[in-house]
């Protein structure tokens, strides 16, 4: 995995299912979920195309599953869970259909609901790891912080999802403190190198304990891994403000100012950059106003 990347989300949907329709079911499911990341029509003619492929299967429960899915894709909560609860009166062996109502009810915050249907789910795979990130949120969701953790830290051994590592670290951080959510940012940084998003929540975490030199050093290594920025200098510039190193922070400030300056036109005008220039600026005014009233 290339360092410092977007960490675009590795959530892919791998329902699963047990008995005669499980081939059929997975088919059907591969084929909704295409459908709809593809765009090719919208969500309300793939909903009618199901149904008439219901009306000449209808007792075909993998296809009231695919339906239900639709259904979830254009919010729809109430008809999905009535095509799930069809698609398990006619097949109870369905164990997606547990999932994908599930994850429905978790997506409409009705997390005690929701924690049957997963539970029934992971009881038969105990080692799908998009099951127990769903399971470990809903979990969270009502107040059961160690068996969340416990999901997070099953899902993670399976697949390294560094979403998935920051929301564990978020979990973590208010019980067990901001330390501990740095061992696990860590430990996501160990197996998936110096990604950008699991470094900055770390570095947020050193500061709320009052780590500023250690913040700086997570910071020099994301710029050794992503090149020098006007962001990150930024960056460094507000922690050496709150570690009270206010002549640094002046100078990082300022050298922010010139790398947003030798910046091509193009690149310069962003509304990014905008808003890099006009927090710099604020913060030497802000400077400025503190060496002449100490």
């Amino acid at each position: 995995m290339a360092p410092l990347s977007a960490d675009a989300p590795s959530r892919r949907a791998r329902p699963l299912a047990r008995g005669a329709h499980g081939l059929a079911t997975l088919a059907a499911l591969t084929l909704c979920v295409a459908s709809v990341l593809s765009a090719h029509g919208d969500l309300h003619e793939q909903i009618v195309a199901a149904s008439r492929a219901i009306a000449r299967q209808p007792r075909d429960a993998a296809l009231y599953l695919a339906r239900g899915e639709l259904y979830r894709a254009h919010h729809d909560a109430t008809p999905a869970l009535a095509d799930y609860a069809t698609a398990l009166r006619l097949n109870p062996t369905l164990d997606a259909a547990h999932l994908a109502r599930g994850r429905l009810l978790m997506e409409a915050n009705r997390a005690a609901e929701a924690l049957p249907d997963l539970d029934r789910f992971l009881a038969r795979r105990p080692d799908h790891a998009d099951a127990l990130v769903v399971r470990a949120r809903a979990r969270a969701a009502v107040g059961d912080a160690p068996h969340a953790r416990a999901d997070y830290d099953r899902a993670l051994s399976l697949a390294p999802n560094p979403d998935w590592f920051i929301e564990r670290a978020r979990l973590v951080r208010p019980s067990a403190g901001p330390a501990a959510a740095i061992d696990g940012l860590d430990e996501g940084l160990a197996r998936l190198g110096p990604l950008l998003t699991l470094t900055l929540e770390a570095i947020d975490c050193e500061l709320s304990l009052g780590h500023h030199d250690a913040a700086l050093a997570r910071l020099d290594r994301l710029v050794a891994a992503s090149g020098p920025h006007p962001q990150w200098t930024l960056q460094r510039a507000d922690i050496l403000l709150a570690a009270g190193r206010e002549k640094d922070a002046r100078y990082a400030f300022s050298t922010a100012l010139d790398e947003i300056d030798a910046l091509s036109p193009a690149r310069r005008r962003t509304r990014q950059n905008d808003a890099l220039r006009a927090r710099a600026t604020s913060a030497l005014v802000h400077l400025d106003t503190m060496t002449r009233n100490p």
